[in-house]
Protein backbone atom coordinates (compact mmCIF):
# COMPACT_ATOMS: atom_id res chain seq x y z
CA UNK A 1 0.00 0.00 0.00
CA UNK A 2 0.84 3.75 -0.73
CA UNK A 3 -0.12 5.67 2.36
CA UNK A 4 0.84 9.38 2.74
CA UNK A 5 1.54 10.52 6.35
CA UNK A 6 0.59 13.59 7.50
CA UNK A 7 2.44 14.84 10.60
CA UNK A 8 0.96 18.97 11.60
CA UNK A 9 2.99 20.46 14.61
CA UNK A 10 1.92 24.05 15.32
CA UNK A 11 4.89 25.76 12.75
CA UNK A 12 5.82 22.71 11.04
CA UNK A 13 4.09 19.96 8.64
CA UNK A 14 5.73 16.81 7.46
CA UNK A 15 4.54 14.98 4.07
CA UNK A 16 5.94 11.21 3.43
CA UNK A 17 4.56 9.06 0.87
CA UNK A 18 5.85 5.75 2.28
CA UNK A 19 5.51 2.22 -0.09
CA UNK A 20 4.38 -0.37 3.26
CA UNK A 21 5.45 -3.25 2.07
CA UNK A 22 9.14 -2.27 1.22
CA UNK A 23 9.21 0.61 3.91
CA UNK A 24 10.46 3.04 1.61
CA UNK A 25 9.95 6.58 1.14
CA UNK A 26 8.80 7.49 -2.56
CA UNK A 27 7.89 11.27 -2.10
CA UNK A 28 9.47 13.71 0.98
CA UNK A 29 7.61 16.89 2.02
CA UNK A 30 8.01 19.78 4.79
CA UNK A 31 6.83 23.44 5.29
CA UNK A 32 8.35 25.73 7.73
CA UNK A 33 5.63 27.76 8.57
CA UNK A 34 7.40 30.55 10.33
CA UNK A 35 9.23 31.43 7.37
CA UNK A 36 7.94 34.64 5.40
CA UNK A 37 7.02 33.56 2.53
CA UNK A 38 6.28 29.61 3.38
CA UNK A 39 7.44 26.91 0.80
CA UNK A 40 6.61 23.31 0.65
CA UNK A 41 9.80 21.72 -0.70
CA UNK A 42 8.94 18.33 -1.88
CA UNK A 43 11.86 15.52 -2.45
CA UNK A 44 10.90 13.12 -5.32
CA UNK A 45 13.18 10.04 -7.19
CA UNK A 46 16.22 12.33 -6.26
CA UNK A 47 14.07 15.97 -7.45
CA UNK A 48 13.54 19.11 -5.51
CA UNK A 49 10.04 20.47 -5.95
CA UNK A 50 9.29 23.83 -4.48
CA UNK A 51 5.83 24.78 -3.77
CA UNK A 52 5.36 28.41 -2.54
CA UNK A 53 2.12 29.05 -0.48
CA UNK A 54 -0.24 31.62 -0.19
CA UNK A 55 -0.82 31.36 2.90
CA UNK A 56 1.20 30.52 6.15
CA UNK A 57 -1.05 27.64 7.41
CA UNK A 58 -0.99 23.82 7.22
CA UNK A 59 -4.79 24.04 5.02
CA UNK A 60 -2.76 25.93 2.17
CA UNK A 61 0.56 23.60 2.22
CA UNK A 62 -2.00 20.41 1.76
CA UNK A 63 -4.46 22.28 -0.98
CA UNK A 64 -0.31 23.01 -2.57
CA UNK A 65 0.05 19.39 -2.23
CA UNK A 66 -3.17 18.53 -3.80
CA UNK A 67 -3.17 20.11 -7.29
CA UNK A 68 0.72 19.65 -7.96
CA UNK A 69 -0.81 16.02 -7.23
CA UNK A 70 -3.29 16.27 -9.53
CA UNK A 71 -0.59 17.52 -12.31
CA UNK A 72 1.49 14.85 -12.55
CA UNK A 73 1.32 12.60 -15.90
CA UNK A 74 2.70 9.67 -13.62
CA UNK A 75 0.07 10.44 -10.96
CA UNK A 76 1.71 9.00 -7.77
CA UNK A 77 -0.16 5.75 -6.17
CA UNK A 78 -2.20 6.87 -2.93
CA UNK A 79 -4.32 4.44 -0.88
CA UNK A 80 -5.00 6.04 2.57
CA UNK A 81 -3.87 9.07 4.52
CA UNK A 82 -2.48 8.79 7.87
CA UNK A 83 -2.48 11.40 10.68
CA UNK A 84 -0.55 11.67 13.31
CA UNK A 85 -2.53 12.35 16.42
CA UNK A 86 -0.53 12.33 20.06
CA UNK A 87 -2.90 11.51 22.50
CA UNK A 88 -5.70 8.66 22.23
CA UNK A 89 -6.74 8.62 25.55
CA UNK A 90 -6.76 5.64 27.52
CA UNK A 91 -9.58 4.18 24.46
CA UNK A 92 -7.96 4.91 21.42
CA UNK A 93 -5.48 2.60 20.18
CA UNK A 94 -5.79 1.15 16.84
CA UNK A 95 -6.24 3.62 14.01
CA UNK A 96 -9.21 5.35 13.69
CA UNK A 97 -11.43 5.76 10.71
CA UNK A 98 -12.06 9.77 10.29
CA UNK A 99 -15.67 10.25 9.86
CA UNK A 100 -17.64 13.01 11.15
CA UNK A 101 -18.38 11.31 14.46
CA UNK A 102 -14.92 10.31 15.01
CA UNK A 103 -13.93 13.83 14.63
CA UNK A 104 -16.06 14.48 17.64
CA UNK A 105 -13.92 12.05 19.53
CA UNK A 106 -10.62 13.90 18.21
CA UNK A 107 -11.68 17.01 19.29
CA UNK A 108 -12.92 15.54 22.65
CA UNK A 109 -9.28 14.33 23.51
CA UNK A 110 -7.86 18.00 23.13
CA UNK A 111 -7.78 18.35 26.70
CA UNK A 112 -5.05 15.75 27.40
CA UNK A 113 -2.49 17.42 24.16
CA UNK A 114 -4.07 20.83 24.33
CA UNK A 115 -0.93 22.19 22.05
CA UNK A 116 -0.64 19.17 19.37
CA UNK A 117 -4.16 18.05 18.70
CA UNK A 118 -5.39 21.78 17.22
CA UNK A 119 -3.34 22.15 14.32
CA UNK A 120 -3.48 18.24 14.01
CA UNK A 121 -7.08 18.33 13.59
CA UNK A 122 -6.52 21.32 11.01
CA UNK A 123 -4.61 19.73 8.77
CA UNK A 124 -7.10 16.59 8.81
CA UNK A 125 -10.27 18.96 7.41
CA UNK A 126 -7.88 20.32 4.96
CA UNK A 127 -6.50 16.86 4.19
CA UNK A 128 -10.00 15.82 3.75
CA UNK A 129 -11.27 18.88 1.48
CA UNK A 130 -8.15 18.13 -0.87
CA UNK A 131 -7.86 14.36 -0.53
CA UNK A 132 -12.01 13.76 -0.15
CA UNK A 133 -12.13 10.51 -2.90
CA UNK A 134 -9.57 8.93 -0.20
CA UNK A 135 -10.00 7.17 3.13
CA UNK A 136 -7.92 9.43 6.06
CA UNK A 137 -6.95 7.48 9.48
CA UNK A 138 -5.99 8.84 12.76
CA UNK A 139 -2.95 6.98 14.36
CA UNK A 140 -1.82 7.99 17.79
CA UNK A 141 1.37 8.20 19.89
CA UNK A 142 0.20 6.91 23.22
CA UNK A 143 -0.41 3.60 20.80
CA UNK A 144 2.33 1.49 21.63
CA UNK A 145 1.97 1.96 25.18
CA UNK A 146 -1.47 0.21 25.36
CA UNK A 147 -0.06 -2.76 26.87
CA UNK A 148 1.51 -1.45 30.11
CA UNK A 149 0.90 -2.94 33.28
CA UNK A 150 -1.05 -1.56 36.01
CA UNK A 151 1.80 -0.70 38.27
CA UNK A 152 3.98 0.97 35.48
CA UNK A 153 0.62 3.28 34.55
CA UNK A 154 -0.82 3.74 37.70
CA UNK A 155 -0.34 7.20 39.35
CA UNK A 156 -0.59 7.05 43.25
CA UNK A 157 -3.44 9.37 43.69
CA UNK A 158 -6.77 9.74 44.53
CA UNK A 159 -9.09 7.06 43.24
CA UNK A 160 -11.60 10.23 41.46
CA UNK A 161 -8.06 11.88 39.88
CA UNK A 162 -7.48 8.25 37.78
CA UNK A 163 -11.23 7.17 37.22
CA UNK A 164 -12.99 10.75 36.55
CA UNK A 165 -10.33 13.02 35.26
CA UNK A 166 -7.93 9.91 33.54
CA UNK A 167 -4.77 10.71 35.49
CA UNK A 168 -2.31 7.94 34.72
CA UNK A 169 1.27 7.30 32.69
CA UNK A 170 0.12 7.48 29.15
CA UNK A 171 3.34 7.67 27.27
CA UNK A 172 4.41 9.24 24.06
CA UNK A 173 7.13 8.98 20.89
CA UNK A 174 5.46 5.54 20.69
CA UNK A 175 6.21 5.54 17.35
CA UNK A 176 9.75 6.33 17.79
CA UNK A 177 9.89 3.72 20.30
CA UNK A 178 8.64 0.58 18.34
CA UNK A 179 10.48 1.40 15.42
CA UNK A 180 13.39 1.44 17.58
CA UNK A 181 12.43 -2.21 18.68
CA UNK A 182 11.67 -3.35 14.96
CA UNK A 183 14.99 -1.79 13.97
CA UNK A 184 17.00 -3.43 16.64
CA UNK A 185 15.75 -6.78 15.60
CA UNK A 186 16.42 -6.51 12.03
CA UNK A 187 19.98 -5.50 13.29
CA UNK A 188 20.78 -8.47 15.66
CA UNK A 189 18.66 -10.80 12.80
CA UNK A 190 15.97 -11.95 15.56
CA UNK A 191 12.21 -11.16 15.85
CA UNK A 192 11.07 -8.62 17.89
CA UNK A 193 9.37 -10.63 20.08
CA UNK A 194 12.26 -12.55 21.02
CA UNK A 195 14.14 -9.27 22.44
CA UNK A 196 14.24 -6.76 25.51
CA UNK A 197 14.88 -3.56 24.23
CA UNK A 198 15.92 -0.47 26.05
CA UNK A 199 15.10 2.49 23.55
CA UNK A 200 16.36 6.08 24.17
CA UNK A 201 14.65 8.82 21.71
CA UNK A 202 16.29 11.54 21.85
CA UNK A 203 15.44 14.69 20.00
CA UNK A 204 13.99 18.29 21.17
CA UNK A 205 11.88 15.73 23.17
CA UNK A 206 13.21 13.04 25.20
CA UNK A 207 12.13 9.48 26.48
CA UNK A 208 13.36 6.11 27.23
CA UNK A 209 10.79 2.79 26.97
CA UNK A 210 11.01 -0.50 28.29
CA UNK A 211 10.17 -3.43 25.88
CA UNK A 212 9.65 -6.48 26.35
CA UNK A 213 9.26 -9.22 23.22
CA UNK A 214 7.50 -6.29 21.25
CA UNK A 215 5.36 -4.59 23.94
CA UNK A 216 5.84 -1.97 25.81
CA UNK A 217 6.41 -2.05 29.79
CA UNK A 218 7.30 1.32 30.64
CA UNK A 219 7.97 4.67 29.71
CA UNK A 220 9.34 7.77 31.15
CA UNK A 221 7.02 10.46 30.05
CA UNK A 222 3.82 10.36 31.87
CA UNK A 223 0.29 11.92 31.55
CA UNK A 224 2.07 14.34 29.79
CA UNK A 225 5.41 14.92 27.41
CA UNK A 226 6.73 17.29 30.31
CA UNK A 227 7.57 14.08 32.60
CA UNK A 228 10.75 11.78 32.50
CA UNK A 229 14.10 12.91 30.90
CA UNK A 230 14.99 16.48 31.34
CA UNK A 231 14.49 17.56 27.14
CA UNK A 232 15.62 20.22 25.32
CA UNK A 233 13.06 22.69 26.74
CA UNK A 234 10.69 20.54 28.76
CA UNK A 235 11.87 19.95 32.51
CA UNK A 236 11.51 16.41 32.86
CA UNK A 237 10.63 14.95 36.48
CA UNK A 238 10.59 17.42 39.19
CA UNK A 239 9.14 17.33 42.69
CA UNK A 240 5.76 17.49 41.98
CA UNK A 241 4.72 20.45 44.42
CA UNK A 242 7.50 22.63 42.69
CA UNK A 243 4.55 24.47 40.53
CA UNK A 244 2.78 24.69 43.53
CA UNK A 245 5.43 26.87 45.30
CA UNK A 246 5.85 28.29 42.07
CA UNK A 247 2.44 30.02 42.55
CA UNK A 248 2.16 30.45 45.69
CA UNK A 249 5.30 32.84 44.80
CA UNK A 250 3.58 34.99 42.49
CA UNK A 251 3.57 33.27 39.34
CA UNK A 252 0.49 32.39 37.49
CA UNK A 253 -0.85 28.89 36.25
CA UNK A 254 0.34 30.23 32.25
CA UNK A 255 3.15 31.31 33.62
CA UNK A 256 4.23 27.53 35.81
CA UNK A 257 2.99 26.34 32.27
CA UNK A 258 5.42 28.02 30.29
CA UNK A 259 8.60 27.91 32.21
CA UNK A 260 8.30 24.20 32.79
CA UNK A 261 7.73 23.52 28.96
CA UNK A 262 9.60 26.26 27.31
CA UNK A 263 12.17 27.18 29.60
CA UNK A 264 13.48 24.61 31.28
CA UNK A 265 15.65 21.68 30.42
CA UNK A 266 18.83 22.38 28.43
CA UNK A 267 17.80 25.75 28.19
CA UNK A 268 16.91 26.69 31.55
CA UNK A 269 20.43 24.96 32.70
CA UNK A 270 22.57 26.47 29.88
CA UNK A 271 20.79 29.07 28.25
CA UNK A 272 20.53 27.08 24.61
CA UNK A 273 18.54 23.96 23.29
CA UNK A 274 20.95 22.92 20.74
CA UNK A 275 23.20 20.11 21.62
CA UNK A 276 26.12 20.95 19.15
CA UNK A 277 26.31 23.80 20.57
CA UNK A 278 26.22 22.68 24.23
CA UNK A 279 29.10 19.96 23.18
CA UNK A 280 31.39 22.70 22.05
CA UNK A 281 30.63 24.81 25.44
CA UNK A 282 31.51 22.26 27.75
CA UNK A 283 34.33 21.03 25.50
CA UNK A 284 35.63 25.27 26.39
CA UNK A 285 35.02 24.16 30.16
CA UNK A 286 31.63 26.55 30.33
CA UNK A 287 30.44 25.30 33.62
CA UNK A 288 26.37 26.00 33.23
CA UNK A 289 26.87 23.40 29.94
CA UNK A 290 28.81 20.75 31.83
CA UNK A 291 26.31 21.02 33.96
CA UNK A 292 23.87 20.95 31.95
CA UNK A 293 24.98 17.80 29.80
CA UNK A 294 25.78 16.04 33.85
CA UNK A 295 21.53 16.19 34.60
CA UNK A 296 20.96 15.39 31.20
CA UNK A 297 22.98 12.18 30.50
CA UNK A 298 23.03 11.14 34.51
CA UNK A 299 19.09 11.08 34.26
CA UNK A 300 19.08 8.99 31.01
CA UNK A 301 21.66 6.68 32.42
CA UNK A 302 19.55 6.40 36.07
CA UNK A 303 16.38 5.34 33.72
CA UNK A 304 18.83 2.78 32.01
CA UNK A 305 19.97 1.11 34.61
CA UNK A 306 15.52 0.72 36.14
CA UNK A 307 14.64 -0.38 32.95
CA UNK A 308 17.49 -2.87 33.09
CA UNK A 309 16.02 -4.38 36.58
CA UNK A 310 12.24 -3.86 35.12
CA UNK A 311 13.22 -6.16 32.31
CA UNK A 312 15.51 -8.49 33.94
CA UNK A 313 18.02 -7.61 32.23
CA UNK A 314 18.15 -6.56 28.42
CA UNK A 315 19.57 -8.02 24.75
CA UNK A 316 19.94 -4.49 23.41
CA UNK A 317 19.91 -0.87 24.26
CA UNK A 318 18.95 1.62 21.39
CA UNK A 319 19.54 5.19 20.91
CA UNK A 320 17.50 7.03 18.13
CA UNK A 321 16.22 10.34 16.98
CA UNK A 322 18.61 13.13 16.20
CA UNK A 323 20.86 13.45 19.57
CA UNK A 324 20.70 9.64 20.12
CA UNK A 325 21.53 8.79 16.31
CA UNK A 326 24.22 11.29 16.03
CA UNK A 327 26.08 12.47 19.13
CA UNK A 328 29.07 9.98 20.30
CA UNK A 329 29.69 12.05 23.03
CA UNK A 330 25.88 11.42 24.26
CA UNK A 331 26.25 7.94 23.95
CA UNK A 332 29.41 7.56 25.41
CA UNK A 333 28.54 9.82 28.89
CA UNK A 334 25.61 7.52 29.12
CA UNK A 335 26.82 4.29 29.23
CA UNK A 336 30.41 4.71 29.90
CA UNK A 337 32.34 2.48 32.10
CA UNK A 338 29.34 0.33 32.95
CA UNK A 339 31.59 -2.48 31.72
CA UNK A 340 30.43 -4.80 35.00
CA UNK A 341 27.05 -4.68 33.58
CA UNK A 342 27.92 -6.25 30.52
CA UNK A 343 27.65 -3.29 28.69
CA UNK A 344 31.09 -2.37 26.80
CA UNK A 345 31.12 0.61 23.88
CA UNK A 346 33.67 -0.01 20.91
CA UNK A 347 35.42 3.69 19.94
CA UNK A 348 35.36 3.18 16.59
CA UNK A 349 31.76 1.90 16.10
CA UNK A 350 30.45 4.22 18.44
CA UNK A 351 32.27 7.93 16.38
CA UNK A 352 29.65 6.88 13.75
CA UNK A 353 27.31 9.42 13.38
CA UNK A 354 24.63 8.03 10.88
CA UNK A 355 22.46 5.26 9.71
CA UNK A 356 21.65 2.12 11.47
CA UNK A 357 24.52 0.37 13.09
CA UNK A 358 25.95 -1.49 16.09
CA UNK A 359 28.22 0.43 18.10
CA UNK A 360 29.45 -2.16 21.08
CA UNK A 361 32.08 -3.83 21.71
CA UNK A 362 32.48 -7.78 20.85
CA UNK A 363 33.46 -8.49 24.35
CA UNK A 364 29.65 -6.47 25.25
CA UNK A 365 26.85 -8.74 26.22
CA UNK A 366 24.26 -6.41 25.97
CA UNK A 367 24.16 -4.88 21.96
CA UNK A 368 24.05 -0.74 22.12
CA UNK A 369 22.59 0.45 18.60
CA UNK A 370 22.21 3.61 16.89
CA UNK A 371 18.98 3.96 14.44
CA UNK A 372 17.39 6.38 12.26
CA UNK A 373 13.90 7.43 14.00
CA UNK A 374 11.34 6.82 11.22
CA UNK A 375 8.34 7.31 12.75
CA UNK A 376 6.08 8.10 9.56
CA UNK A 377 7.79 4.53 8.18
CA UNK A 378 6.16 2.70 11.00
CA UNK A 379 3.21 4.59 11.16
CA UNK A 380 2.27 3.71 7.67
CA UNK A 381 3.26 0.13 8.28
CA UNK A 382 1.16 -0.12 11.31
CA UNK A 383 -2.29 1.30 9.58
CA UNK A 384 -1.08 -1.40 6.33
CA UNK A 385 -1.03 -3.92 9.03
CA UNK A 386 -4.40 -2.77 10.37
CA UNK A 387 -5.98 -2.20 6.95
CA UNK A 388 -4.99 -6.20 6.25
CA UNK A 389 -6.59 -7.37 9.20
CA UNK A 390 -9.80 -5.75 8.49
CA UNK A 391 -9.89 -6.62 4.72
CA UNK A 392 -9.66 -10.59 6.23
CA UNK A 393 -12.32 -10.06 8.26
CA UNK A 394 -14.50 -8.84 5.82
CA UNK A 395 -13.87 -11.68 3.59
CA UNK A 396 -14.10 -14.01 6.82
CA UNK A 397 -17.63 -13.00 7.52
Amino acid sequence: MHILVINCGSTTVKLRLIDSRQDTVVLDGMADLEQLPATLVLQLAGQTIRLQLTHNSSADALRQLAEWWQTRPDSLPLDALAHRMVHGGARYHDPLPVTADTLQVLQALTYLAPLHHPPALSAIAAAQANFAHLPHYALFDTAYYRHLPEQALTYAVPQQWREQYGVRRYGFHGWSHQHAVRAAAQLLQREPTDLRVISIHLGGGASVTASRFGQAIDTSMGMTPTAGLPMATRCGDIDPMIPLYMQQAGLSADEIDHALNHASGLMGLCGSEDMRTILLRAQQCDPSATLALDVYCYSIRKYVGAYLLALGGADAIVFTAGVGEHSPAIRQRVLGGLEELGIVLDAHSNAATAGDHAVHHKASRIAVLAVHSEEEIEMAHSLSHFLQGEAACQQST
